[in-house]
C-alpha cells in the first residue's frame, strides 16, 4: 500500500517459503491438475491511496481478477510507519533475490544470482548497488547491471563501525532479468552461523530504494568423490559462466560434479578453447549442448510448401537442399572440433502436434507416396529417423577422422517409449543413434512432483534393457524451491534408474541448490554400480507411508 505512489509498504504476503501459508490461506494440494483459488489477504485494517501487487510465480500463473474491499475499521486512525518498507516500484527499476534468504558457501566458492524488474516501457538507466555485507564475509567475484566488481577494482568499505562492508557500483538496468548478476561471497563464519545482507538500488534520478535485509547463512560443504559412471554436470551452466566462476573447477571438484559443459556453436575464441582442453585434463567429463536443425538458413525452400504458391514458417520434414546439409556438416564439425563426451541435442521444431505443415505439404505428399509406406504416421517417423541418422553419420565420421572417441549422443525429451513430435521415434533409434531416454519433467514445487518425478524416471527405465536414464530437471527456472526440494528430486531420480541429470537452464543455481545437489552425489555415488548396472525388482512394498524402489545386481 502507499499514500503517495512512491513509498510502499507491505501489508500482507503469501509464499511457498513461508511456514504454515499454505494452510493460512487454503492452498489446495497440487496433485497434478490446474486449479482456481481466490487468495484472500483480510483483515488488513490499513490505508492507501494505491494498491500494489508483486508476484514471483512459477512458469504458468494466471491471475484473472483483484478486489480490493473497504474494511469498517478507522482508516484514519492507522499507523502507516508501524509497516516495513519495502522496494516497490511500478515506474523505476527493482533488484531482487530469487528467494528471501541467501546461503554462502565458506570453504568453496558458489554463485548466488541477482534478478531485475523493470517496468514495461522503461528507458535503460544506469543506477547504483549497495551490497553491505556483514561483518566476516566479504564479496570475492561477482558481475551485476554489467560491471565486472574485480575488474572495476571496487573494494569494499566498512560501514556502522566494522559491522558491515559496502560495495558500492554502477549497473546499467535494461530489462526484466532472472540474471542480472551473481556474486560470490565467502566468509570465516563456522557452519550454520547467520546474519543478514543489506543491498539498495539508487535509480538514475537519485531517488534511493529502500535498504532491504536479506537473512544469510554459512554452509561448509564436505568433500563429494565425483563419480566415475554418473552423468552429474550443470548441463545449461555454459563454459563462460564456469571461466566466471572463481576457482569455479575446484569448486566443481568439491561438489563432486564430473561434468563441464558447453554450448560450442557459441566457442569460438582461443581462451574458451584453452579452457575446455584444461577441463578434460583436469579429468571432467565433456558435454556439448545444441539446438540442432534450428539453426538451419531461414529461407523459403526450407519450409513446407503448399498448393498456393505460399510456404509454411517450420522446417518442412522432407527438405533435404543445400541449407539442410549445411546445418549436417555444421553440427558434425563442431563436435569434431570439441571432440566431448556427451552430445545433447534440444530438437523442438514443431510443437506438440508436431509437422502439422506436412498433411498439405506438395513436398511432403509426393514424398509420402514415393516411400510406400502406408500411413503418413509411419512416414513421419521414417523421415525422423532419416533426419537424426544423418546427424549422427555425420557427427561420428567427423569426430573418428579427428581421432576423437565416439561421443554419447541423447536427446531433450525424446523418450523410451515414444515418439516426440509425432516424428522422433525413440525406440527405433535407441540404442544405434541414442544412447540415452532424457524425459523432462522440470520442477518439483509441491510434494506431488517428487512422486511423478520418480515414477516418470522409472516408466523409462523399464521400456529399456539398462539405466540410460538422463531426465531433465531446473535448479528453480520455472519456480523456485528449496535444495532440500532438489536433493529429494534427484534422489528419486536416481533411485529409479537415472544415471545422470541434466538441467535447464543456469540462470539460478545459488548456493543452497549446489549444497542439496552435492548431498544427492555423495548418496549416489556410494550405490552408482547398483544405479547403473543393477536389474529392477518388481513387488517390493513399503509398509506405511513412504515409496521403495528395488535393485538386485549379480554377483562377479
Amino acid at each position: 500500500m502507499s499514500d503517495d505512489g512512491e513509498t510502499w509498504r507491505r501489508v500482507g504476503e503469501y509464499s511457498v517459503f513461508n511456514e504454515g501459508d499454505d494452510e493460512k490461506f487454503g492452498i489446495p494440494a497440487y496433485e497434478g491438475t490446474g486449479w482456481v483459488h481466490r487468495f484472500r489477504f483480510s483483515d488488513l485494517n490499513t490505508r492507501g491511496r494505491w494498491v500494489g501487487i508483486r508476484l514471483y510465480t512459477t512458469s504458468l500463473t494466471v491471475c484473472d481478477e483483484m478486489y480490493v474491499m473497504r474494511g469498517d475499521h478507522d482508516a484514519e486512525g492507522c499507523d502507516m510507519t508501524a509497516l516495513p518498507t519495502v522496494d516497490f516500484s511500478v515506474t523505476g527499476p527493482s533488484m531482487h533475490f530469487h528467494k528471501p534468504y541467501l546461503w554462502f558457501t565458506t570453504n568453496i566458492n558458489s554463485p548466488n544470482p541477482i534478478g531485475l524488474t523493470m517496468p514495461a516501457g522503461a528507458e535503460a538507466k544506469l543506477v547504483t548497488v549497495a551490497l553491505d555485507l556483514p561483518r566476516g564475509t566479504s564479496l570475492v567475484a561477482g558481475k551485476v547491471g554489467g560491471a565486472e566488481m574485480v575488474e572495476a577494482g571496487i573494494a569494499g568499505e566498512e560501514i556502522e563501525g566494522g559491522d558491515f562492508t559496502r560495495y558500492e557500483f554502477p549497473a546499467e538496468a535494461v530489462s526484466s532479468t532472472k540474471t542480472w548478476g551473481r556474486i560470490f561471497i565467502a566468509g570465516d563464519w563456522p557452519d550454520g552461523q547467520e546474519g543478514v545482507l543489506r543491498y539498495r538500488l539508487t535509480r538514475a534520478d537519485g531517488t534511493e530504494g529502500v535498504l532491504t535485509e536479506v537473512p544469510l547463512m554459512a554452509v561448509e560443504v564436505p568433500e563429494t568423490e565425483r563419480p566415475e559412471q554418473l552423468c552429474v554436470g550443470l548441463s545449461w551452466y555454459g563454459l563462460g559462466s564456469l571461466k566466471s566462476w572463481p576457482d569455479g573447477l575446484d569448486a566443481y571438484k568439491q561438489r563432486g560434479l564430473n561434468t563441464v559443459t558447453s554450448f560450442v556453436h557459441w566457442m569460438s575464441d582461443q581462451e574458451d578453447i584453452d579452457f575446455w582442453e584444461q577441463c578434460r585434463d583436469e579429468g571432467f567429463k565433456l558435454l556439448n549442448i545444441d539446438s540442432t536443425f534450428h539453426r538451419v538458413e531461414k529461407a523459403d525452400e526450407i519450409h513446407c510448401q503448399f498448393e498456393d504458391g505460399t510456404t509454411g514458417s517450420r522446417l518442412c520434414p522432407s527438405y533435404r537442399g543445400a541449407n539442410y546439409e549445411a546445418e549436417i556438416q555444421r553440427v558434425a564439425e563442431e563436435n569434431a572440433r570439441a571432440l566431448p563426451d556427451y552430445f545433447f541435442a534440444d530438437v523442438e521444431l514443431w510443437g506438440w502436434r508436431g509437422p502439422s505443415d506436412a498433411a498439405k505439404c506438395t513436398r511432403c505428399q509426393a514424398d509420402f507416396k514415393a516411400s510406400g509406406l502406408a500411413t503418413m504416421e509411419e512416414w513421419q517417423k521414417a523421415k525422423g529417423v532419416e533426419m537424426w541418422g544423418d546427424v549422427v553419420a555425420a557427427t561420428r565420421a567427423a569426430v573418428a577422422e579427428e581421432g576423437g572417441e565416439p561421443v554419447e549422443i541423447g536427446v531433450y525429451d525424446w523418450r523410451a517409449g515414444e515418439a516426440y513430435q509425432f516424428t522422433w521415434d525413440f525406440d527405433a533409434m535407441y540404442p544405434d543413434l541414442l544412447q540415452s531416454s532424457q524425459v523432462s519433467t522440470y520442477t518439483p514445487l509441491y510434494p506431488y512432483h517428487l512422486g511423478l518425478i520418480g515414477d516418470r524416471v522409472r516408466e523409462d527405465r523399464e521400456n529399456l534393457p539398462k539405466s540410460d536414464v538422463l531426465p531433465w530437471l531446473t535448479p528453480g527456472d520455472s519456480g523456485t524451491f528449496s535444495g532440500e526440494t532438489l536433493r529429494c528430486a534427484l534422489l528419486e531420480c536416481f533411485a529409479n534408474g537415472a544415471r545422470g541429470i541434466n538441467y535447464w537452464s543456469g540462470r539460478v543455481w545459488d548456493s543452497e541448490m549446489l549444497v542439496g545437489y552435492s548431498d544427492a552425489i555423495r548418496a549416489a555415488g556410494k550405490v552408482e554400480n547398483l544405479i547403473v548396472q543393477g536389474e529392477l525388482i518388481e513387488g517390493a512394498e513399503v509398509v506405511g507411508i513412504g515409496r521403495v524402489r528395488a535393485w538386485s545386481m549379480r554377483a562377479r
